[in-house]
């Protein structure tokens, strides 16, 4: 048996550890008041957890570092935002 789950990262220029389980699907973004984060749905076959892995949200045209992995692309917001979610291996703890 398994299930979609979803996870969150704000957009907010900073490194996130989530306990992402499973494989990563898609993204899309939301608004969150004036904030917006990035949701992430993973498919999960028996534990709802895994280890801590970091996430970095980038808006177009923004500095990726070296290293970084691409995990997704949101769709354009009616705002005209179109944010990009990275894995930061090396960070993991």
């Amino acid at each position: 048996m398994k299930r979609m789950l979803r996870w969150e990262v704000p957009v907010d220029l900073q490194p996130h550890q989530v306990d992402v389980a499973g494989t990563i699907r898609t993204v899309e973004a939301r608004a969150l008041g004036d904030a917006w984060r990035i949701d992430m749905w993973s498919e999960v076959a028996g534990s709802e957890y895994g280890p801590a892995r970091t996430f970095q949200v980038y808006g177009t045209g923004w500095d990726i570092p070296d290293g970084a992995i691409w995990i997704g692309t949101a769709p354009r917001t009616t705002n005209g935002y179109v944010w990009h979610l990275y894995e930061h291996p090396q960070e993991a703890p």
